[in-house]
């Protein structure tokens, strides 16, 4: 078995037991992992495998003595009418929502301009980082630092 499908298992295994998800562990190590390289049916089949596996052996195996799927949970009980966040909260989340993908949306676009202008810096034999002059500047000095 290659070493990146083992990943993918791990990967899958690891997050299906952290978050209680068998298919959601699969779904991370498929997107994530199956974007470097092309993933085979085996290494779906044994990422299901171990995925399955580590979630029914935690909660067959009750390590905490709560017979759940995940290593934590929230703090308030399920009976209890109190809530982890209030409505009024609700605002606060889309705001921060909406700010995320903004500075993510500028970053996408500031790391697409800044990888354009290093292929095309590289086509003409430059660094892409500095201007002529600071090549030279930067060549000489080290030059000299050798002397």
């Amino acid at each position: 078995v290659p070493l990146y499908e083992l990943v993918c298992v791990g990967a899958a295994a690891g997050v299906s037991t952290a978050f209680g998800a068998p298919v959601g562990g699969v779904l991370f190590a498929v997107e994530e992992l199956g974007s470097v390289r092309s993933l085979s049916q085996r290494a779906l089949l044994l990422s299901f495998a171990g995925s399955f596996t580590a979630s029914f052996l935690l909660k067959g195996w009750n390590l905490y003595g709560v017979n759940r799927l995940t290593f934590f949970a929230l703090s308030t009980p399920t009976n209890s009418p109190a809530k982890e966040w209030h409505a009024w909260e609700v605002s606060i989340f889309l705001l921060l929502g909406i700010t995320g993908g903004l500075v993510g949306s500028c970053f996408i676009r500031i790391n697409l301009a800044i990888s354009t202008r290093r292929k095309r810096m590289v086509e003409q034999g430059r660094f892409w980082f500095l201007s002529e002059r600071a090549q030279e500047g930067l060549c000489r000095a080290v030059l000299e630092i050798g002397r």
